[in-house]
């Protein structure tokens, strides 16, 4: 099997703009930026459709979210070697820190598939803002993958903490995947950001679509609403990508939040 391909070698396009929005703390008294960007044409076309050949190989592993959340997942085994290990690298976490800038993070992460069959329900309004427990298990660039040797999003009580590093979501990637560049706005399945997570689902302050080879990104904060919105018309099928702070990092830069860092939500 060949050896993973660096993320130099591979990727196409790294024009981005980061974009703000304001959005509001659930108490809706308190305004927060919303920083978001995204990336058209991401990797070379060669690449792209290698990783669609790659899905396909393991879609019939993925599993339905029980939570009422209408679309299955995998996640990406980190020891196996894949075209998707190039999320992995530490030259992609460089390129994505960059971005950002003042984001500090942890080498733990989390990469899932997840899918979105045709005609599926609108999600619900949420942060992302969530705990991420990890077991130390590096691989061997240093990065420590969560693959199902943890409780990943659960608040701990003491006893477990002592056996987890805690740290919390604070940059959320999603790749489109679509095997169909050919999309349209009747077509659905965007991401929607919100203002306020009470807001009109169908009524976004901004709406990115799930084009094929689209990287899209946003800080994770207790204001970083957002939601997948129906898709009419052909599967979405996208990279979730984590990557993660500190736990009281986290809580001393939004203990004016007023959110607190979410329960586990949903089973991922």
């Amino acid at each position: 099997m060949e050896s993973m391909k660096s993320f130099k070698s591979i990727v196409n396009n790294t024009d981005y703009k980061l974009e703000t929005i304001v959005t509001h703390t659930r108490n809706h008294n308190l305004k927060f930026p919303l920083r978001y960007f995204y990336i058209d044409n991401f990797l070379t076309e060669t690449f792209w459709r290698e990783l669609v050949d790659s899905y396909e190989t393991i879609k019939s592993k993925m599993i339905r979210f029980t939570s009422g959340y209408d679309a299955s997942s995998v996640t990406i085994n980190p020891y196996l070697e894949s075209p998707f290990l190039v999320f992995l690298s530490l030259e992609y976490k460089d390129f994505i820190s960059k971005i950002f800038g003042d984001i500090e993070l942890t080498n733990n992460t989390m990469l899932e598939l997840h899918r979105h069959r045709e005609n599926s329900e609108n999600g619900w309004i949420h942060n992302d803002y969530d705990p991420a427990n990890f077991k130390y298990k590096p691989i061997k660039n240093g990065l420590n993958p969560w693959y199902h040797n943890s409780p990943y999003r659960k608040i701990l009580n003491e006893d477990e903490s002592n056996n987890y590093i805690e740290n919390v979501r604070s940059i959320a990637l999603i790749y489109h995947l679509n095997e169909k560049p050919d999309w349209k706005e009747e077509h659905g399945g965007t991401t929607g950001f919100y203002k306020r997570s009470s807001d009109d689902i169908d009524n976004p302050i901004v709406s990115i679509a799930p084009i094929a080879n689209r990287l899209v990104g946003y800080e994770v904060t207790p204001w970083s609403w957002h939601s997948f919105r129906s898709n009419n018309k052909n599967e979405r099928v996208n990279l979730m990508h984590w990557f993660h702070s500190p736990k009281g990092l986290a809580e001393a830069t939004f203990k004016h939040a007023q959110n607190g860092i979410n329960e586990n939500i949903i089973n991922g």
